[in-house]
């Protein structure tokens, strides 16, 4: 199996990128893709969070 998994070249991906977010109501932007690529919410310098 090994052998022919070598000589045909097929993969699995092992590990894949999964964040969980979540944003609220009071937030104004929440920030997510703000940053192409990265996939937390950022930058925070620029969270604004609405008035209640």
């Amino acid at each position: 199996m090994q052998q022919l998994v070598h000589e045909r070249a097929m993969f699995l991906p092992i590990w894949e990128l999964a964040f969980l977010n979540g944003v609220s109501g009071r937030v104004e932007e929440p920030g997510l893709g703000l940053i192409a690529g990265y996939a937390y919410s950022a930058p925070y310098e620029d969270l604004k969070i609405r008035p209640r």
